[in-house]
């Protein structure tokens, strides 16, 4: 694991680049301190984080290929053991799985975010997003069963070769999803 950490509050430490392809790692914390090495356990990273940021609380965790990496819910359950709260920039929706909400209710985490791109499984598939509004409404049952309380969707408009049924497709996509979400979430 290589994460890149940025002092973003004095409390909260946020781990970006968690990607496990690259062997440098550079910590910048309020000071500027840089460090390299390489990081493979979650054990190796509780160190970074005990020794570079003492005192810290919620440490964040960011990086276009964090939903890869597969020691993800082990260090999650190491951080909550230790006291810390996880936040995350974001998930691949394919990878939510319960024992991750489960992870993500008591590492604090009171928001999530999903990014469909697009309205219609046909045009995900066009752009390379093979995911299915199966996975998207089985994710969002799950958050909505959760403490998370507030679900965000991204979406892009004026992708190649996108239509104006694509672009109805978003705000159908999103009711269904808000339905299922609020629906879930009246339990809370």
């Amino acid at each position: 694991v290589h994460p890149t950490t940025t002092c973003t509050h004095e409390r909260e430490i946020g781990m970006k680049e968690v990607i496990a392809k690259y062997p440098d790692i550079k910590i910048l914390e309020e000071h500027d301190f840089a460090y390299s090495g390489a990081i493979s356990s979650a054990k190796s990273i509780m160190e970074i984080v005990e020794e570079k940021n003492p005192g810290a609380r919620r440490v964040w965790l960011e990086g276009a290929g964090l939903s890869d990496y597969p020691g993800l819910e082990t260090l999650c359950k190491v951080l909550i053991k230790k006291g810390y709260e996880v936040s995350f920039s974001s998930i691949r929706d394919d990878r939510v799985s319960p024992e991750l909400v489960k992870i993500l209710n008591k590492g604090g985490v009171r928001s999530f975010a999903m990014a469909p791109e697009a309205g219609s499984e046909l045009l995900r598939k066009r752009i390379g997003k093979g995911i299915s509004d199966d996975t998207l409404e089985r994710v969002t049952y799950l958050l909505g069963d959760s403490s998370i309380q507030t679900l965000k969707l991204y979406f892009l408009i004026g992708l190649p070769g996108e239509t104006i049924k694509d672009v109805k497709a978003i705000v159908k996509l999103v009711k269904r999803l808000s339905d299922i979400f609020v629906k879930k979430g009246r339990k809370r």
